[in-house]
Order: C-alpha cells, then structure tokens, then sequence
C-alpha cells in the first residue's frame, strides 16, 4: 500500500469512526460510509488549499490522497 492510499485510509478511518461514536445503529453503515468519505474528502482540499503553498511533493501528495479517497 502506498503512503497517499494509507493516508486516504486513515482519513477515512478517523472520521467513519468519528461518525459512528454519535449513532451506533450500523444498519446505517453504507450513510456512514459516505458521510466518512465526503468529510475526508473536504479535509483534504482544505490542507489543498495550504499546501499549494508549499513544496511541490507535499501538493501532489494530498492530490494523490485526494484521488485515493475517491477510489474508497
């Protein structure tokens, strides 16, 4: 596994985990999955935002993490 696909996992972990603490009902998993997603997603383009202001390799890494969230 890849540093981005790792980072887009984990991401994507911390929030689905985050989500599911407010509502245990797990039939609901496929919602908090999504939810998880879109929230990882909107985090990445907020460090987006920051990072093209920095060194090359740190933007193209979240945009590799950014597509990587978007395969999950």
């Amino acid at each position: 596994m890849n540093d981005a696909k790792e980072k887009a996992v984990q991401l994507f972990n911390k929030y689905y985990v985050s989500i599911l603490e407010i509502d245990h009902d797990l039939s609901e998993e496929i919602i908090i999955s999504i939810l998880a997603k879109k929230h990882a997603l909107i985090a990445v383009d907020e460090i987006l935002k920051v990072a093209f202001y920095s060194p090359p390799d740190c933007y193209n890494f979240y945009l590799d993490v950014k597509i990587e969230l978007s395969n999950l």
